[in-house]
């Protein structure tokens, strides 16, 4: 057998292995959970023509990428297969494409066998099967991008390779950002001289800069707000590990973290960055490019306080000619992600099975030691490279490059190829650019409701019809008004011209007294009643009594803050808010469901307001996500949709027409229930200066009550409305 078919054997091998590693457990424990749900509702985003980038924490990326769920979406409708899988195949796709790259730069240094053994380490490589055949997160294929740029920039031998890697980098810094770090590190001296890098530089930023531009034009906050100043969550890094550490000592696991942490971990991680890459400048044959790359990768999963799981993709492919920090960096990585998703996502790694019962506590442990050990592994090695590094600059000998040792296979591109992959990826761009433009022109701001303001309570304080933080707010069958006055701890009652008729509770003692009034319903009955956040519901009599209902307490709430009722089925709705979850409670204080959870495959994240419409559906208002879901009376998702601004509160009007607080884009929402917006209400709100609405309830179709931070507000807006 010839060396050339020898080598076609082993690579036909490797990206076999490498296609059924993740094609299998997608297949069998795939389920739409989690970044797969979220494409979805990217997908539906951008089929109602709504515009990405006004979304909360929903798109921080560069618009490359934007039409790839709608594409695995449709997929899905047209051949029945589901979208988790059809949306898997694009990772999947960026996994074959890299298990090829992988092969090819071990062969570079190493025979046949030894080549394929290391392609198989990609293969098989838990981390990577992890996030592309179970996760299913896009990253893989802004990986596969990125280091075809470093095979090219490395090993191509034509040319123009130069400039087709700075495309392939370009493309990949437009699916996710993070290969913008490889930029120095692929032009630095000794690689190109300073025209070509110049010409490097401004190919590989090409990509971005002319997706965004249609944006910057129609959008220029938006694209600001949720690109360019997206914090990262700290679900791995040094945040990871001390938010783990007080779990133990406080059992919170939602231990607020200082804000401004992850804010100065990025300004120590740019510093380092910009010292790796002063050392690539002085001495760029110490180190060969590979290791200067996972140097920079590492610098980010040690020095950033929040990393995604998904993000240690990055670093796999070019541990290729590192088999044993390889080895060793997969072993901990596999440990840190596999407790994270037990702890978070489990639905991720068991798809619509449950092997085994386990709670949050029983993980916390494991996952505190795994993510201490990658963080380890992590910054040991980089101490080592700075070491070697130092070395050099005090004049010993460079160390052996893998560019610099003679291949034992030749590699050499046609140009015809090479001037083929630039007219490709020019293409692909030009594509984005066309499927962009139209869609930017359709999605412009939703239209605007005509309302204005009846009337508006905004004295602050302790005395009768005054508020300190009211947040709850209801209609009764009366048409008189009920404010839960959080901080206060009281609910008060106001005739619908706002006048102030009564409180509760009356008198000093009074069981149960309230401790943190955080909602109030009012049923079709008359009968009004308050959820406390100690984890009780309470009934307000009209003799200023009050009497207990529902003690949440046997279901171990933690921090409940919704509250619904829904007379035809005598039953209420809670939303659980720190287990991440909906109880359904009697009336008659029974336990009737529980919909989701917290480590479940079905979760709210910060679930807070909720609502019912005339048919018994419930809205549930998402606060994590700003994401509103509609389930059936049994709790099935009925609909979803994603809220433009930082979602409060939820109510649904007697004509079914959903109202949403937002505080930081239009003041009110209007969807019908289906999720299909209505319009806005924002321009009302403007002489008054008013502070951010949080509290929404409906009396009559168009006559909208909304608490704030210190008022209430009656707005009228007219009605019928559209849809």
């Amino acid at each position: 057998m010839s060396s050339l078919d020898r080598d076609r054997r082993a690579l036909i091998i490797v990206v076999t292995a490498t296609l059924v590693a993740r094609a299998l457990p997608a297949w069998l424990l795939g389920a739409e959970v989690s970044d797969l749900s979220i494409y979805r509702h990217m997908a539906l985003t951008v089929l109602r023509n709504q515009d990405i980038y006004d979304i909360p924490t929903f798109f921080p990326y560069t618009p490359f990428s934007l039409f790839l769920p709608v594409a695995a979406l449709q997929l899905s409708t047209l051949t029945g297969v589901p979208f988790h899988l059809t949306m898997k195949l694009f990772p999947l796709l960026g996994d074959l494409g890299t298990a090829t790259l992988v092969y090819l730069v071990a062969r570079r240094r190493w025979p046949t066998r030894t080549a394929m053994l290391a392609g198989l380490f990609f293969a098989f490589n838990p981390v990577s099967i992890l996030v592309t055949g179970l996760h299913g997160n896009i990253m893989p294929l802004s990986v596969f991008f990125a280091f075809w740029a470093y095979y090219l920039a490395e090993f191509g031998e034509h040319r123009r390779s130069y400039v087709l890697s700075a495309l392939a980098l370009g493309i990949a810094i437009g699916l996710r950002s993070w290969p913008v770090l490889l930029t120095p590190l692929l032009a630095r001296p000794g690689k190109l001289n300073w025209g070509r890098r110049i010409v490097y530089v401004v190919v590989a930023a090409l990509p971005s800069v002319l997706v965004l531009a249609p944006y910057m034009l129609f959008d220029y906050a938006g694209v600001l707000r949720e690109a360019f100043d997206y914090k990262s969550t700290p679900d791995f890094g040094w945040v990871a590990i001390w938010r783990y550490w007080r779990f133990l000592n406080v059992d919170n696991i939602f231990m607020p973290w200082p804000k401004d942490w992850i804010a100065s971990s990025r300004f120590y991680f740019l510093t380092e960055y910009v010292v790796l890459v002063g050392f690539a400048y002085l001495r760029p044959r110490a180190i060969d490019t590979a290791g200067w790359i996972i140097a920079a990768l590492l610098l980010d999963y040690t020095m950033l306080g929040g990393v995604a799981a998904q993000y240690y993709s990055w670093i796999i492919p070019f541990l290729v000619l590192r088999p044993y920090f390889g080895l060793t960096f997969t072993a901990v990585a596999t440990g840190a992600m596999l407790g994270f998703y037990l702890m978070w996502h489990p639905g991720i790694l068991f798809g619509p099975y449950q092997p085994f019962a386990y709670t949050r506590s029983h993980v916390v442990l494991w996952n505190l030691s795994w993510l201490a050990a990658l963080w380890a592994v992590g910054l040991l090695w980089l101490l080592g490279f700075l070491a070697q590094v130092v070395r050099s600059l005090w004049g010993a000998k460079q160390a052996a490059v893998a560019v610099a040792a003679p291949p034992t296979v030749r590699t050499t591109v046609r140009g015809s190829w090479v001037d083929g992959g630039i007219v490709v990826l020019a293409g692909t761009v030009a594509l984005a650019l066309a499927l962009e433009i139209p869609y930017l022109l359709r999605s412009q701001q939703t239209a605007e409701l005509p309302a204005h303001l009846a009337w508006v309570l905004n004295q602050r304080g302790h005395e009768p019809g005054q508020f300190s933080a009211p947040v709850g707010v209801a209609v009764g069958p009366s048409g008189d008004i009920y404010v839960a006055d959080i901080a206060n701890a009281r609910v008060q009652r106001f005739s619908s011209t706002g006048t102030f008729l009564s409180s509760w509770p009356q008198g000093e003692k009074v069981s149960p007294a309230f401790e943190q009034p955080c909602d109030v319903a009012a049923s079709a009955t008359g009968a009004v009643y308050v959820l406390d956040s100690a984890g009780r519901i309470v009934r307000l009599e009209e003799d200023g009594g009050m009497v207990l209902v529902v003690d949440l307490a046997p279901w171990s709430v933690f921090s409940p803050r919704g509250l619904a009722v829904d007379d035809t089925r005598h039953r209420f709705y809670v939303s659980d808010t720190g287990k991440g979850r909906v109880l359904v409670v009697g009336m008659d204080g029974t336990l009737i469901d529980a919909w989701g959870g917290v480590g479940k495959a079905f979760s709210f994240d910060v679930g807070w307001g909720i609502a019912v419409d005339t048919r018994g559906n419930a809205f549930v208002g998402e606060q994590g996500n700003s994401r509103v879901r509609k389930l059936s009376p049994e709790g099935a998702v009925l609909a979803e949709w994603w809220v433009r601004g930082d979602l409060y509160d939820i109510a649904v009007g007697p004509d079914d027409h959903v109202y949403v607080t937002a505080s930081d884009r239009a003041r009110l929402w209007v969807y019908d229930d289906d999720g299909r917006e209505v319009g806005q209400v924002n321009d009302a709100f403007e002489e008054r200066r008013l502070p951010r609405t949080r509290g929404v309830a409906i009396g009559a179709p168009g006559d909208v009550i909304l608490s704030t931070e210190s008022a209430v507000i009656r707005l009228l807006l007219d009605s019928p409305l559209p849809g």
